[in-house]
């Protein structure tokens, strides 16, 4: 099922879904913004995606996004999660695109490829 991107606002703030952010790993880390809280589980994370959604909290909904123009990827992992019984799922109305044009809230995206810091001596 489709969420208004308001809706879905409306549910982030009552920490009612766990977000889930399936653009591409290259696409994500381009942008370097994400929904607050958002696990990221596109292609090329590495993540299982349905490995992913199993672990949501089964009293919360999922919120499933990306940023296909028809929104296709979205909307079949979404409809995979209802399949599976885990939770209520939607996907986001237009993406991520439109949670941004409508001006809310993102954070940045944790830096993932930060190599350690090389200690000197022993």
């Amino acid at each position: 099922m489709e969420i208004s991107p308001e809706v879905a606002r409306s549910l982030l703030a009552a920490e009612g879904a766990t977000f889930f952010d399936v653009r591409p790993s290259h696409d994500y880390e381009e942008s370097g913004l994400r929904i607050p809280g958002a696990v990221q589980v596109g292609a090329g994370s590495g993540v299982d995606i349905l490995e992913a959604l199993k672990g949501a909290p089964p009293d919360r909904s999922i919120v499933v996004y990306c940023d296909d123009p028809d929104q296709a990827t979205s909307a079949l992992i979404a409809r995979r999660a209802r399949e599976l019984g885990l939770a209520e799922a939607f996907f986001l109305a237009g993406g991520f695109s439109a949670w941004q044009a409508r001006q809310l809230p993102v954070e940045r995206v944790p830096d993932l490829a930060v190599a350690p810091v090389a200690q000197d001596g022993g």
